[in-house]
């Protein structure tokens, strides 16, 4: 019984180990792009609980209701009216924006640096597989 027990407690240590790798190695990839296209950096929105579950809360409550353009409108209002915004979920550094630089960047001019990631991807293909909000390039 302790050999399992010890040989869980390594695969979890590997993993959480594995997981910090492509993290750091996520950022320092981003942050050199950052540097490289001359970004400032986006104001952060802060949570209240853990991981962001009181965003993803709000979020929910207001997909549902909705209203949720109108939720990152306010959040925009909160933060002295940035138009580009982050928010930590789970984790990870996600980026609100409505700035219209950043939008013509991102479907027009820079289209090839930007693609929705595996998260997205992977929650959309079995609702709207093919369809433009789960595809990425030429698919797109």
């Amino acid at each position: 019984m302790a050999v399992v027990t010890y040989s869980l407690y390594s695969a979890i240590a590997i993993l959480l180990f594995l997981r910090l790798l492509v993290v750091l190695r996520s950022r320092r990839y981003h942050a050199a792009n950052a540097t490289r296209l001359g970004c400032q950096e986006p104001v952060i929105l802060v949570n209240s609980l853990p991981l962001g579950f009181d965003f993803m809360y709000r979020l929910f409550k207001r997909s549902r209701a909705g209203t949720a353009p109108e939720m990152f409108l306010e959040d925009s209002e909160r933060l002295a009216r940035a138009y580009t915004y982050g928010v930590r979920l789970v984790g990870e550094l996600e980026l609100v924006t409505a700035d219209p630089a950043n939008i013509k960047a991102m479907l027009s001019t820079q289209f090839q640096d930007f693609s929705l990631g595996p998260t997205r991807k992977g929650a959309l293909r079995p609702l709207i597989d093919g369809g433009i909000f789960a595809s990425d390039g030429s698919a797109w």
